[in-house]
């Protein structure tokens, strides 16, 4: 992975870079218009998205989207806003020229990431909207998590922004992997 494919997080020089030390890094994913963070040491890679590489697997809830095979590891792939519970982003009511435009041209255009997570032996490829950086955040900056949707579940905590008030939730990803509704396919799953 390079992380210069990454945009840098505002505000974030490469003096504030190198103190980052005794942070955790979490990539910043977004999904249906929120951003959620996933912390770097979990993280395999990012890919993009192609739906077309992706083989259905019958009788599985429509959240596991298939397997494919990642250099001849065979990896689930799980539409992270579906397993979430998340509701896909509106749908784009510009007009027709300006979708012709953002077809020919990916301007504004939504395009979707693999984002592979791994715990231990445990891979999953987890479909987001876009990335959006790279957050790094002291532990004692993770607050609580203040929400009783299906994604609180597989939540570490919050970050709080002091500049701008924005809260960013972190996932636990050894909870999100080893959780019953993913063990259960995991034969499936590989």
């Amino acid at each position: 992975m390079n992380t210069s494919d990454f945009p840098a997080t505002p505000g974030l020089t490469s003096e504030a870079a190198s103190e980052t030390e005794g942070t955790v890094q979490y990539l910043l994913v977004a999904l249906a218009g929120r951003e959620y963070g996933v912390r770097m040491n979990t993280l395999q890679e990012v890919l993009r998205y192609q739906a077309g590489a992706v083989a259905p697997v019958p009788n599985t809830p429509q959240w596991l989207e298939g397997v494919f095979s990642l250099r001849g590891q065979i990896i689930s792939v799980v539409d992270f806003r579906a397993f979430l519970g998340i509701a896909p982003p509106e749908k784009d009511q510009t007009g027709t020229a300006a979708r012709l435009e953002a077809e020919l041209f990916g301007i504004g255009v939504i395009v979707p990431r693999l984002v592979v997570l791994h715990d231990g032996d445990l891979l999953a490829g987890m479909v987001v909207d876009d990335i959006r950086g790279v957050l790094f955040v002291k532990p004692e900056e993770v607050g609580p998590v203040e929400t009783g949707e299906r994604v609180g579940r597989y939540l570490e905590g919050s970050f709080r922004d002091a500049r701008s008030g924005k809260v960013t939730w972190l996932f636990d990803t050894a909870r999100l992997l080893n959780s019953p509704e993913l063990l259960v396919f995991e034969p499936v799953m590989l």
